[in-house]
């Protein structure tokens, strides 16, 4: 890695600065959104970008050793869940009578401020997840 540089923490505290006030610029955005329309889409897919892109950059700095199987179990059965639960309601009929995750979020954030502020802890569970 190298001796650490001069100024390095301020640094650090400037990106994060500029991440933060870019997230809150995404979620404000995302929070004028309609649901299922090409802007919601746009603003959620530069929100996926950037969490990527923050992803790959601390890959490349450090790698990391895998997890072991007592760590990720839980995740994958929680994932196996959710996507039975989607893939039912898909098929069952109706979103009124079996409603998708998406149908919660999208009743649950009818108000601007509570879209922003889901949004914004969506881009920040991302990036502390990426941290890991």
């Amino acid at each position: 890695m190298g001796p650490p540089r001069p100024g390095g923490a301020l640094s650090a505290r400037l990106r994060g600065g500029a991440a933060a006030l870019g997230a809150a610029g995404l979620s404000a955005w995302a929070a004028l959104t309609r649901p299922f329309t090409a802007p919601a889409d746009l603003v959620t897919a530069l929100g996926l970008a950037l969490v990527g892109a923050a992803a790959v950059r601390g890959w490349r700095r450090a790698p990391a050793a895998l997890p072991s199987a007592r760590r990720w179990w839980p995740w994958v059965a929680f994932g196996a869940v959710v996507v039975a639960w989607e893939l039912t309601c898909l098929f069952l009929g109706p979103r009124v009578d079996h409603p998708t995750v998406s149908s919660f979020y999208d009743a649950a954030t009818r108000a601007q401020p509570v879209k922003g502020a889901c949004f914004f802890g969506w881009l920040w569970l991302g990036a502390a997840l990426v941290r890991r």
